[in-house]
């Protein structure tokens, strides 16, 4: 059991976290023990991504951190990417379910690189602190990206008011809060704290596991917010803004990786381009989009994480062929 837990991590976490929200939402007795919790939720996610991101920036060397070429190259790709949705957002702004998917896709490719790519880097053999460096990055660009972008997309302004300014002020607090701050505080660890830093460094698989129990909370939430809609949603229309997600996951991981493969880091290209902030996503949708477009980077959680456990397996499967 044990080890079927350490190889499949991801889906277990998606099926574990799914399941918790069922038996809450299904059984009466526990419903009030849901909405007493439901307030917290984002505390309780902003609580494990710096955990996250703390155990992760333990093991880095920052003397090592600094802009490498491909992370222009995944950068100029997202920028492409977003301006091709957005051109076809515009071509189909008459059609409402169109335009919808439009919305779903555009916010699964303006999304920022995930702070948990740099624990799948490191779990396929990657480099860290250059994953690491692309996330900074990446959240850098997309504050200043997506302000630029939305006010334009059809239905987001004429619905919601956007001031770009405001709207990347925003984007770069959460930049600071969620990254620099866990940042900080694991370089205080290794100056102050050398026995505490050593420890961490050596317990392996520290941030995997953290980031596992992120996502059960992450997944949850996904599928509370693709029932909150169920009811009111045509069921063609939930299985084409899933298909959506697929796609534009597919195709980020892809290029991605063709783009890394260039300058000889294939797996941090992949993960840079195909692995999004979902939470952040999630947000984005819900404040200035149509409340369906919530389920691209919604249904984005499972796809995302499938890819990474297929890619995960297999790197061990390469390490240890009887495994």
């Amino acid at each position: 059991m044990l080890l079927f837990l350490r190889r499949y991590t991801l889906p277990v976490a998606i099926v574990v976290g799914s399941l918790v929200f069922a038996l809450f939402h299904e059984f009466a007795v526990l419903q009030p023990i849901a909405k007493a919790y439901v307030p917290w939720n984002n505390t309780v996610l902003s609580m494990l991504n710096f955990i996250v991101l703390y155990f992760t920036f333990c093991k880095i060397n920052f003397q090592r951190m600094r802009p490498r070429r491909w992370h222009a190259h995944v950068i100029v790709a997202q920028l492409f990417l977003a301006v091709c949705v957005l051109s076809i957002a515009f071509v189909l702004r008459d059609s409402p379910g169109l335009s919808l998917l439009s919305q779903a896709a555009l916010v699964c490719v303006v999304a920022p690189s995930a702070s948990a790519a740099a624990v799948v880097t490191a779990k396929l053999g990657g480099d860290l602190e250059q994953m690491i460096t692309f996330t900074l990055l990446s959240n850098v660009f997309c504050a200043m990206l997506i302000p630029s972008l939305l006010p334009y997309l059809p239905g987001a302004a004429a619905e919601h008011d956007i001031t770009p300014m405001s709207l990347a002020l925003s984007m770069l607090w959460r930049v600071v809060m969620v990254l620099l701050v866990p940042m900080l505080v694991a370089w205080l660890t290794r100056v102050l704290l050398p026995r505490l830093h050593r420890a961490i460094v050596d317990f392996r698989n520290l941030s995997f596991y953290a980031w596992a129990v992120s996502l059960m909370v992450v997944s949850g939430t996904a599928v509370k917010g693709v029932v909150d809609l169920w009811d009111d949603t045509p069921g063609w229309l939930l299985f084409a803004v899933a298909t959506v997600g697929l796609l534009i996951c597919g195709i980020q991981f892809f290029i991605g990786r063709r783009l890394g493969t260039l300058t000889l880091h294939r797996i941090e290209g992949g993960q840079g381009l195909g692995q999004k902030n979902t939470v952040f996503a999630i947000w984005l949708s819900a404040s200035f989009l149509h409340p369906l477009a919530c389920l691209g980077p919604g249904c984005y959680i499972l796809w995302q994480n499938l890819i990474n456990s297929w890619q995960i397996r297999k790197a061990e499967k390469k390490l240890n062929p009887v495994a």
